[in-house]
């Protein structure tokens, strides 16, 4: 997956950063998952996105 990837090449350029790939869709669907909680406890969020519906 893209996200495990991204990841990895991160953590060969720093191997003391902290990563956690996820690979859910964010939307009404994972609001339980991703909800302002999850991202309060965040420094940082990089996306991968290919392609969404319009």
């Amino acid at each position: 997956m893209k996200s495990e990837t991204a990841a990895a090449a991160v953590k060969q350029m720093n191997p003391n950063i902290r990563v956690n790939p996820h690979q859910n869709r964010v939307g009404p669907e994972t609001e339980k998952v991703y909800d302002d909680d999850f991202f309060e406890a965040l420094d940082g969020v990089a996306n991968a996105l290919d392609n969404v519906d319009a």
